[in-house]
């Protein structure tokens, strides 16, 4: 199962992330990932992501976006976690600002792996609750908590 909480580690959750504009976050949560030491080429991955963004927004709505760009240039699938407890206009698709961001690098035979952690992640954050919970957690060891408790039951927590 492709479950958030496996790819995520209080090294790459990045709470009460302070921006006025979507790119001031997409950049910081770029470098994030760049940090984790699995992309291989920052620029490559910045431009796609960057390009992504201006054909359509990764905001999802439910005040949540998920910045993804799938390259070659990525040792393994990564994840990393950015809470913005203020939301930053991100253009979604429902309009409200966004206050989690969940961005990926993947390769391109990583697809299905991609498809089911996005999946996963919308059963269980587009409670109101729960995504309140995160916004609100302390630490990012508590949202790690949360994640999990929520990937458990993702049925009961919609």
């Amino acid at each position: 199962m492709a479950l958030l909480s496996d790819f995520l580690d209080t090294d790459n959750i990045l709470m009460s992330l302070k921006v006025k504009e979507k790119e001031e976050a997409l950049n910081i949560m770029i470098g994030m990932l760049n940090r984790t030491g699995n992309i291989l080429n920052q620029v490559k991955f910045e431009q796609e992501i960057l390009a992504r963004e201006q054909f359509f927004s990764t905001g999802i709505g439910f005040e949540i976006a998920i910045p993804h760009a799938r390259i070659d240039e990525v040792k393994k699938f990564s994840v990393v976690m950015g809470i913005i407890p203020e939301g930053v206009d991100f253009n979604s698709i429902d309009g409200k600002p966004v206050k989690i961001i969940i961005m990926v690098a993947s390769r391109d035979r990583d697809k299905d792996l991609y498809t089911k952690m996005v999946t996963n992640i919308s059963l269980y954050l587009r409670s109101a609750e729960n995504r309140e919970k995160l916004v609100g957690a302390n630490s990012a060891f508590e949202v790690l908590r949360l994640l999990r408790r929520f990937e458990q039951e993702p049925t009961e927590q919609t």
